[in-house]
């Protein structure tokens, strides 16, 4: 049976508490004074939420994703008092330490929350946390109701404590708005999918409908909530990876590696040498159906442990959309400027990697190739801790203004993003105006594109005449790797499959081979 990390769940939490309270003020947790973290039902075929923020949240606190489960979480502050009996100070002075403890509302079925109760235990055994865990138990004889009201109560608090709002006009009170952080888009969708689970009653009888509470006279009297988005603070709680997760994102960057080195190329190699047909989506599927069985390479890897963070994308033909939503299509892959890219899960960890191959390369390609890995090297070194991450986005429009000033417009949007549990952190983009800061710990994958490459007929001149590359006018380059911040020298790479020029360019049209029989 699986067991609570119930350190690991402290560290975290704590972690989590730490960033709430120094930083509700921010935009990041836009005020908030509690976090509502529930977690609704598993995803279906219309909704994927591998992805959620309350399931990467589960994840990383309990190791597991629980559904249908509501989380409260709280910062209460707590003050010791020290009386100072020293003679020789000219007044008795009390002094207070203000601290905040964390304290948390749970709701969900005896199971989950047998699963969880280690950790109450935990804090009970270790008297110098002042953190408490309320948990409540699903009840069907009331339908929850008891629950939801102690819930609420948690929310607004009692009368007294938050009755004495502002006086209004005519001697009446109004009551002060509790400031709700939670994961909206997730609520909405919790609502509709599961309107009679545990989640989705409470999200919408108690906090929807409270938030969305009309300004009339009588309804200022409410206890009234407004709701806020905290995606953006989870994403900052877990940007910096502790060591464990390090190792982990280590392994899962390894296996992207080694599912491109030896099977994604064997295959390519295979169907280019034998000249064989296939589609884009075709040779997709048998690397998508290696990550998600290692031992078709020989990795020895429990199946339960490894996932495809996205279905692998595999580009050529002057055709190629470098978008993490790009697709493999259905038309022949051709021998020219083939583009394959790939992400797996170990453990939960997502990491990608990317390769461009070159068939058959007029020069002009392969300059520009080695032109980009300049680029990518040049990227690498800018992602440093203390640096925006706009410096990567800066780093490759002045190597690009110094060596080929014409191909700065062919740069994307942006170069990565920060990944771990989550595969893309919307918080973490390598664009040109991301000014967070890198820190020790991050991991991104640097995602190096030259886009909308043109390649004209002068070029193309000296290239065999049955070349498929013949056929192409525009192309695109890429190189992906996985990076962990970690000094001054620029990020370390941890896939470390070659990229060079003479590791990804193949030759099979030879106008001057001989024919010996």
């Amino acid at each position: 049976m699986a067991e609570l990390d119930v350190e690991r769940f402290w560290d975290r939490m704590e972690k989590l508490q730490s960033h709430f309270s120094k930083h509700r003020s921010t935009p990041a947790w836009s005020d908030a004074t509690i976090l509502n973290l529930s977690h609704g039902p598993l995803g279906d075929d219309d909704t994927d939420t591998t992805y959620w923020k309350s399931t990467i949240l589960h994840q990383y606190m309990f190791g597991y994703e629980i559904p249908d489960l509501v989380m409260l979480l709280k910062t209460v502050v707590v003050k010791d008092n020290n009386d100072d009996d020293n003679d020789n100070d000219d007044d008795d002075v009390t002094k207070t330490n203000t601290n905040t403890s964390l304290e948390l509302h749970i709701l969900a079925t005896k199971k989950k929350i047998a699963f969880l109760e280690p950790a109450e235990k935990y804090i009970t055994k270790k008297k110098e946390k002042q953190h408490s865990i309320v948990f409540y138990t699903k009840n069907k004889g009331d339908n929850n109701q008891a629950n939801y009201e102690a819930l609420w109560k948690a929310v607004v608090g009692d009368e007294s404590e938050n009755g004495g709002g502002e006086e209004e006009d005519g001697g009446e009170k109004e009551n002060k708005v509790v400031v709700v952080g939670t994961l909206l888009k997730e609520m909405e969708s919790n609502i509709s999918r599961g309107p009679s689970a545990l989640v989705g009653i409470w999200e919408r009888d108690y906090l929807q409908t409270n938030a969305a509470a009309s300004s009339s006279d009588d309804d200022k009297k409410k206890k009234k909530i407004s709701l806020v988005d905290c995606s953006a603070g989870l994403s900052h709680v877990w940007s910096v990876k502790d060591e464990v997760e390090l190792d982990l994102m280590k392994k899962s960057s390894v296996l992207s590696n080694k599912i491109l080195k030896h099977g994604g190329i064997p295959q390519l190699e295979t169907i280019i040498n034998e000249d064989k047909p296939l589609t884009h989506e075709a040779l997709a599927t048998k690397i998508d159906g290696m990550i998600e069985d290692p031992s078709a390479i020989n990795l020895k890897i429990p199946p339960d442990d490894v996932a495809s963070c996205y279905f692998p994308i595999v580009q050529s033909g002057g055709k190629y959309d470098f978008r993490v939503s790009a697709m493999s299509s259905e038309s022949m892959l051709r021998y020219d400027v083939i583009c394959v890219s790939l992400g797996a899960r170990y453990q939960n960890y997502c990491s990608t990697i990317a390769r461009t191959f070159l068939v058959d390369a007029p020069k002009a390609v392969s300059q520009t190739y080695e032109l980009l890995l300049g680029m990518h090297e040049s990227c690498r070194g800018a992602m440093v801790p203390g640096k925006p991450l706009k410096h990567v986005y800066q780093a490759a429009q002045a190597f690009l203004q110094n060596e080929r000033p014409d191909l700065v417009s062919n740069l994307p949007k942006n170069l990565g993003f920060g990944m771990g549990l989550e595969f893309r952190d919307s918080q973490y983009i390598l664009n040109a105006k991301n000014g967070t800061l890198f820190r020790e710990g991050m991991v991104f994958t640097l995602n190096s594109v030259l886009q909308n490459l043109e390649l004209t007929d002068k070029e193309k001149a000296s290239t065999p005449s049955e070349s498929a590359i013949k056929k192409v006018d525009t192309y695109g380059l890429q190189i992906a790797d996985m990076i962990v911040i970690r000094g001054d020298d620029g990020g370390e790479v941890m896939t470390k499959l070659k990229s060079s020029l003479s590791d990804v360019s193949y030759s099979i049209n030879d106008d001057d081979d001989d024919d010996d029989g």
